[in-house]
């Protein structure tokens, strides 16, 4: 289904296995939307049983959700089951009420910190009933009546992440134009605690990063913070391996730091310092700035960008891209398109490499 409706995936069009969702921005451009994918169907000799079926709706459920022009929501059937989900006498059956509130997580806000106490109890030999899980049974249940109507991503428009780092947990929020697109609740490991204050907020941003990179890496998006300690991210030198490691997960992305509280409430260009901050680091991250130039070139480049938002959805595809780390792979090989110029440096990257000693590296770049 991916590759039969892959025209129009993210366009107009969602899907998973055989459940097709068509969207449009009014009625007549949702005809012109229906008729091409029937005809595709037809095409390929694909049919739908009519019972099914269901057009030219303003309200629909879909995976579970509920959609309309207002935003996202969740299937008030499913909520209801989980009210009346008996308390869990084995960890089988927890682990089936996990999974049912688990599919609505982005929805709850801290959901990782609310259901720390139960995945506890999913790690232990010996399932016992206590009454920490007992309040966190009752808590996950009170959450799930009162999740908001999440914003629909508009892909053109910037999006911002507020982070939020405690000692025994991350939260975050994904939004656009002040409404929340997803949340984000995670527990974290216990020798996370040993960390300092700065380490524990960068590496909390690192992970908000990393699980909302398909809705981030399209453009410039903000990081709203109240901790100070996120000011200098950019700018101090990272000592450890971890701090390189993690940063290298920033590569190709552009952001813009802005506190929550105070008066200034500058923000900081992190995009510049970032790039400054890779050069200087190249020597202990093995980070070539060529690396970072073909990031650069994805933006202004319309077959890329295309590109970028199918693999989002299914990577590697059947023609042989895949998406590593925000760059677009050919069969294991970098692909940089018709840009002469970006192909030009890299192969004169590769052969100073190899003058140098270095281990060969294949440079044959596909065009298509």
């Amino acid at each position: 289904m991916n590759d039969v409706l892959a025209p129009f995936l993210r366009k107009f069009v969602m899907v998973f296995l055989d459940d097709i969702l068509i969207y449009s921005p009014d009625f007549d451009t949702h005809l012109q939307h229906l008729a091409s994918v029937l005809e595709k169907l037809r095409e390929h000799q694909l049919y739908m049983k009519a019972s099914k079926c269901s057009f030219a709706q303003t309200k629909l459920e879909y995976l579970g959700h509920i959609i309309s022009d207002v935003g996202v929501a969740t299937d008030p059937s499913k909520i209801e089951a989980m009210l009346k989900w008996p308390e869990p006498t084995t960890v089988t059956k927890l682990r089936g009420f996990l999974g049912l509130t688990g599919y609505y997580r982005k929805f709850v806000h801290h959901y990782g910190l609310i259901a720390q106490p139960l995945t506890q109890l999913l790690k232990k030999k010996q399932f016992h009933w206590s009454p920490e899980a007992q309040q966190a049974f009752d808590q996950l249940k009170q959450a799930m009546t009162t999740t908001p109507v999440l914003a629909l991503p508009n892909f053109t428009e910037p999006f911002v992440v507020e982070t939020d780092r405690s000692d025994v947990g991350i939260g975050a929020i994904l939004m656009q134009h002040g409404q929340p697109v997803a949340y984000l609740g995670k527990a974290v490991a216990k020798h996370h605690k040993q960390l300092s204050i700065y380490e524990k907020e960068f590496l909390a941003l690192i992970m908000v990063v990393e699980k909302w990179r398909q809705y981030l890496q399209h453009q410039e998006f903000t990081i709203r913070t109240d901790h100070k300690s996120l000011n200098y991210l950019t700018e101090q030198n990272l000592h450890s391996d971890m701090q390189r490691k993690a940063m290298n997960r920033l590569m190709g992305l552009q952001f813009k730091v802005v506190y929550k509280k105070g008066s200034d409430n500058t923000a900081v260009d992190a995009l510049s310092r970032v790039g400054h901050l890779l050069v200087i680091q190249a020597v202990f991250s093995i980070q070539p700035v060529w690396v970072q130039e073909l990031l650069n070139s994805y933006v202004t480049d319309s077959q890329a960008q295309q590109l970028l938002a199918q693999l989002a959805i299914h990577s590697p595809d059947s023609h042989g891209f895949s998406l590593d780390n925000g760059l677009i792979k050919y069969k294991n090989k970098l692909w940089v398109a018709q840009n002469s110029a970006m192909q030009t440096k890299i192969i004169a990257a590769f052969h100073d490499s190899a003058i140098g000693g270095h281990s060969e590296v294949q440079s044959n770049l596909p065009q298509n």
